[in-house]
Formats: C-alpha cells, structure tokens, sequence
C-alpha cells in the first residue's frame, strides 16, 4: 500500500497561515480516508501530536523549517521511512526521500514584492524554488491567480491543480451577543473596532492602513479603535514606529499571538474588517 506523508514541520514554530492549512488537511484527510496509510511528520519541539488516527503514523524530524540546508538535512531524516509520496505545504520539499513529491505553492511574494523580504528569506526562497518547481511531480495552488503565475514561469498547465480552501463553519459563525462580549471583555477590546488580521510585516500594508486610519481620526474624532491581532513577522519594527509617529498610541489595539480558538468571536464583534494587503496567497482578495 502507498504510503502518503505529510510535512508539519513548520507546526511547531507557528499558527496560522500555512500551519493552519497543515492542520486542517491532515484532520479531514484522516476523517475522509480511515484506510489508506498515512504519516505526519512533526519537528521534536512538538511535544503534542496534531493528529491522532489508526491509519497514521507520527513521525519526529529534527530538521527545522527554513533552515539554509533543510533540503539535504529532511531528506537524509526521510532516507530511514521512504514514504511513497510525501506532500511539502510549506513549498520547499527534500532534495530526496521520497519516491514522488507534491508541494503547495500559496503565494510568489519573494518574487513579486522581494523588497517586503528579509534577506534570509530571499536566499531561501530563490535559491530553491526553482529546484523544487522542477523536482514536483505535481503542484497545488489554492487560487486560479497562483497557478496563472506558475505558468508565467514555465511550469505546464497539466502539473497545477487548484484547490480552492474551504472556511470551517463548525467555528467561523455568527455567535450569540453575549458570548461575544464576554470574550472581547476578556480582552478589554471594545465592540464595534475596525479590524485587521494577519502577520505584521510590510506585505500586509499596515503603514497605509495606519495612514489611513490617521486620516479617518482627523475626520471623525469618536471613531472607533484600531484592533489588529496577529503576531509580529519580518520587518516589523517600522510598522509600531510608524503607529508612535502618527500618535495613534491610544486608539490602536495590538492582540498578539491569539489563539485561533478565540478569533472567531473577534470577527463577530468587528465594526468592519479590513484587508489591505498588497498582496496575498490562500484566495484572498485583493
């Protein structure tokens, strides 16, 4: 029987964006084939395994996600399992290890906006997406946009899938009045915020959103507070400089590192939510 992998590395070291997507394609992947032969593959740092199934197997890497020679240390881990396929979510798979590769490519950020990178974030990326464009047997996007940019690139139509993501209606619902004041109370975040989700880095345009929320204060002096909730990316500092400078100090509201489990009742609370991003993966506009 196949053996199918899955690389949840990246788990152990963040929520959210690509480890979130991890998560829920191993559960329902579990839910939807109790048969078939399955294994997870998680760094050690992660004491609790994400998923716990008959049919799949756990097994513990060393090799950290985005290290310099993540390709060639993964790959010699994998050399004692030699799974049949394994799946890489997070772009970058294993020189070798396996005897196919799938890998999911979400956004061409380091190539279409390299300024909003660091510079180990640069290396990373252009020195070995290339490598595995080429070494994928197939490729998934989630948005018709990634895979006509894959395209662009030289990689056949006949190789890209999209998959378009789903929303978990179990969690993401209107909630009752109550239960959502009691959870912003919690965290002392009023009802009726503008609201802002993501990773605080200058991909997600955060200077024009405090620019314009700068402009919206100067006009409308009651207007309700700033809530963003997310957890601090590359390049960051300039972004809570630039707040100082624009003395929005006392009219911002920074939740950092929520858990997702509380996110929901945020979404329920919001005034109106804002996504201002210059550019995005995972089917997001803009």
């Amino acid at each position: 029987m196949p053996l199918i992998a899955l690389d949840a590395r990246l788990n152990a070291y963040r929520e959210g964006g690509i480890a979130e997507y991890t998560r829920h394609l191993a559960e329902n992947l579990a839910g939807l084939d109790p048969e078939g032969a399955y294994a997870l593959i998680q760094h050690v740092r992660m004491r609790t395994p994400l998923l716990k199934a008959p049919n799949w197997q756990l097994w513990h890497a060393f090799t950290p996600p985005h290290h310099r020679f993540e390709r060639i240390a993964l790959a010699l881990e994998l050399a004692r399992w030699r799974p049949t396929l394994l799946h890489s979510p997070d772009f970058i798979p294993p020189r070798f290890g396996a005897r196919h590769f799938v890998i999911t490519v979400h956004d061409l950020t380091f190539l279409r906006y390299p300024h909003f990178q660091t510079a180990d974030s640069l290396r990373y990326y252009r020195g070995n997406f290339a490598a595995a464009l080429r070494q994928a047997a197939h490729i998934l996007t989630n948005a018709e946009a990634i895979k006509n940019e894959l395209i662009d690139l030289g990689v056949p139509e006949q190789r890209i899938s999209v998959h378009p993501l789903g929303v978990d209606h179990t969690r993401f619902r209107p909630l009752p009045e109550s239960e959502v004041r009691r959870l912003l109370a919690a965290r002392k975040v009023p009802p009726g915020c503008v609201l802002f989700v993501g990773t605080f880095e200058p991909r997600k345009n955060l200077s024009g959103l405090l620019q314009a929320y700068a402009v919206l204060r100067q006009k409308l002096a009651d207007a309700p507070p700033l809530l963003l909730i997310g957890r601090r990316g590359w390049l960051y500092q300039e972004i809570f400089a630039q707040a100082k400078a624009l003395d929005l100090d006392d009219h911002l509201i920074w939740l950092e590192n929520l858990p997702s489990a509380e996110l929901p009742a945020f979404y329920n609370g919001a005034a109106v939510l804002v996504q201002p991003s210059f550019y995005e993966g995972f089917g997001f506009p803009p």
